[in-house]
């Protein structure tokens, strides 16, 4: 199986055109992180992606729909989009992204037929009378009232059955207007005996309730004041550059809550101070930290404490809310502030910052002995010890193939940036350069690296060359610094000339294309040196199948599409070039 590419499957106890169905209608919905890219109904499978992350460079997906038995089973294929991510974390990302979508599909086939259900309820029979029998039964009971009383011819039988007589006088109603008089009366009666008791008990009553509104709204008044005076203790202790502001207007007058924006690195200080406050965990900031879209917009809650935040997918901005729920003040215990978080002060020495040597950028580095650029998954031995600032001596004078990584955030990392620490920055990211949370780590990992996945690949993106260039911006001594500069710039011209041939036609991914009007006949080939489950069809223009392949793990597909051919569709075979 390929680096950073997992595949897993899971049953299900429906038909393959109700799990089909399902699949396509999940990921159809917009509900789900995922963006459709083809849908292929001959071989019920779909390709599908997730967006970029702080941590990875988001995922291709392929899910394809076999029948099983009684049921059907989706095989689900995910590949991390090649990146500086290591492969041991793109895997377990793996799994997590395909429990998300086969938990997608278990709850869209569900709702599915739950819809299906209600569209064909059951039939339910209603019992009618049987008025010939009633009629027959009524008949019955007249003739035998005749035959026992004569005076009965006199008299009528009703739809019911029961007797009326004609003969009997109705009983005359009692005269209205009198009753209403005599009840007038009564009332009167009993307002002149009590009317001060009754004028008492509405003044009381009334006076009740006048006492429980007020009594409501200065309760509210001062739960609100106690909220908003625990929300300001929060804000004072942990506020930086006003990057913090306090809600206790409209939406907030009950509930006034503090907001900020993590938008770059040091804003985690800001949100660690927060959490010491609050007693906020720090898996929820990890969870804020990871978010990838706005789709992820959550929430969590603890204690008497309550966070909300929403996410920007242009600037990946989180804007997190926090509001204090309790109303005693008892939650709040000055615990930190922003200055322990900055380290302004050396606990060892008692020496503050400003009073010692600025501490160059160091950051623990894991380094492993590999097999080369094109296997950096096989690792032989590790090497202990390395840092950002010590790699030359364990690394590079070694001699060996090695692969460094960091799992640490940058603000955890000892000492501070230098100006070339900000140039690498800016190299790599360019303007998302103070918003990337792993960039000094991912930087230095390349750095202290000699094996780079990156110089394996055919053609490796815009954004791994412009990484591997903002590294050689620390370390422009590398060993292999000429090697890696001529490939990050083949690449990039290579990548442009990939971008003008899309435009012109001559590169068409995977997908079904009319010949010759959406697909020039001629000779075509996969733009991957290998292939993996790669199927590709030709059709006549009877829509039956021309010619076709499948391949199960190979080299590089070559096709020629002759004249008379009118149509062309692939599947997992990634994209075709013109050739």
């Amino acid at each position: 199986m390929a680096l950073n590419t997992t595949q897993l499957e899971r049953y299900y106890n429906a038909p393959i055109g109700e799990v089909y169905g399902a699949v396509k209608h999940y990921l159809e919905s917009g509900q789900s992180r995922f963006a459709l890219k083809n849908v292929d109904d001959l071989s019920c499978s779909c390709t599908f992606s997730s967006g970029i992350s702080m941590t990875t460079w988001g995922e291709n997906l392929t899910a394809s729909a076999v029948p099983s038995g009684e049921g059907t089973i989706v095989r689900l294929t995910v590949a991390g989009k090649l990146g500086s991510t290591a492969a041991g974390f793109q895997n377990s990302h793996n799994i997590t992204i395909a429990d998300e979508f086969f938990s997608g599909v278990s709850e869209t086939l569900s709702a599915n037929r739950s819809v299906e259900a209600s569209k064909n309820p059951e039939p339910q029979m209603t019992p009618k009378a049987d008025v010939t029998l009633f009629a027959d039964s009524a008949e019955r009971q007249q003739q035998s009232l005749s035959q026992e009383n004569p005076m009965a011819s006199e008299r009528e039988v009703d739809a019911t059955g029961s007797l009326t007589s004609a003969a009997t006088p109705v009983a005359a109603e009692p005269d209205a207007p009198v009753n209403q008089e005599n009840h007038s009366a009564k009332v009167r009666t009993i307002w002149e005996k009590h009317k001060v008791q009754i004028i008492i008990a509405a003044i009381v009553v009334a006076a009740l309730v006048l006492i429980s509104v007020i009594v409501s709204v200065v309760s509210r008044s001062l739960r609100s004041e106690e909220r908003l005076s625990v929300i300001q203790e929060v804000v004072a202790a942990c506020n930086r550059n006003n990057k913090i502001k306090v809600l206790s207007d409209g939406d907030y007058s009950d509930n006034p809550a503090l907001q900020m924006v993590w938008s770059s690195i040091p804003d985690r200080e800001i949100l660690e101070c927060i959490a010491a406050n609050t007693g906020m965990s720090e898996k929820t900031i990890d969870t804020i930290g990871y978010s990838s879209s706005s789709k992820d917009n959550s929430s969590a809650q603890w204690n008497d404490w309550k966070a909300v935040w929403t996410l920007d997918d242009d600037t990946m901005y989180a804007t997190i809310t926090v509001q204090y729920l309790g109303d005693d003040g008892s939650s709040f215990k000055k615990k930190a502030t922003i200055a322990e978080f900055t380290n302004n002060e050396d606990q060892e020495t008692g020496t503050t910052k400003e009073e010692s040597e600025p501490q160059p950028f160091t950051i623990s580095l894991v380094c492993y002995v590999t097999s080369g650029d094109m296997d950096l998954s096989t690792h032989t031995e590790r090497i202990d010890g390395v840092t950002s600032q010590n790699y030359r001596d364990t690394v590079w004078k070694s001699g060996k193939s090695v692969s460094c990584n960091t799992d640490d955030k940058d603000s955890e990392a000892a000492g501070e940036k230098s100006t070339t620490d900000y140039e690498a920055l800016k190299a790599a990211y360019g303007d998302r350069a103070d918003n990337t949370e792993y960039g000094m780590g991912v930087l230095y990992s390349e750095c202290a690296s000699t094996s780079f996945i990156q110089m394996g690949m055919q053609t490796m993106s815009e954004g791994q060359a412009k990484e591997l260039l903002g590294a050689l911006v620390l370390c422009p001594d590398h060993p292999r610094a000429e090697e890696i500069r001529q490939k990050a710039g083949a690449d990039t011209a290579r990548l442009t000339e990939i971008q003008s041939k899309r435009q012109q036609g001559l590169i068409k991914d995977d997908g079904t294309y009319k010949v010759p009007s959406e697909m020039s006949t001629g000779t075509w080939k996969t733009m991957s040196e290998k292939v993996t489950n790669c199927y590709w069809e030709m059709q006549d223009a009877n829509g039956q199948i021309y010619d076709n392949n499948f391949v199960s793990s190979g080299i590089a597909q070559t096709i020629t599409i002759p004249n008379g051919v009118a149509g062309f569709s692939s599947q997992g075979c990634g994209a075709w070039e013109k050739q």
